[in-house]
């Protein structure tokens, strides 16, 4: 699955950082082998009513994933990674919650 990105996060990114972030996402369990994380024209909207919330364990795993992602990302060294970590782990939250 394609997890979609800003461009401006993605582009400012070395070819090393995108590996970076995209290992830190694998590793927090927010992406499943096969994703990848692409850069798009899109705006991140985290507010409740930009998000399809689902109740029960479904919503339960994809918060704790993205709380796993989130952590992860501010271990990253370089400031646009960790935006760029942090956009990754948005989009993917979003996507689970659409998937419960």
């Amino acid at each position: 699955m394609d997890i979609v990105v800003p461009r401006e996060h993605w582009d400012s990114l070395t070819e090393d950082q995108r590996q970076e972030v995209t290992t830190t996402l694998q590793a927090s369990g927010a992406l499943q082998r096969g994703d990848r994380i692409v850069a798009g024209d899109v705006e991140l909207q985290f507010a409740p009513e930009a998000q399809i919330m689902a109740d029960g364990p479904c919503q339960a795993a994809c918060t704790a994933a993205y709380g796993r992602a989130t952590r992860l990302c501010t271990l990253l060294p370089h400031p646009a990674a960790k935006a760029a970590c942090y956009a990754g782990a948005m989009a993917v939250y979003a996507v689970c919650l659409r998937n419960c």
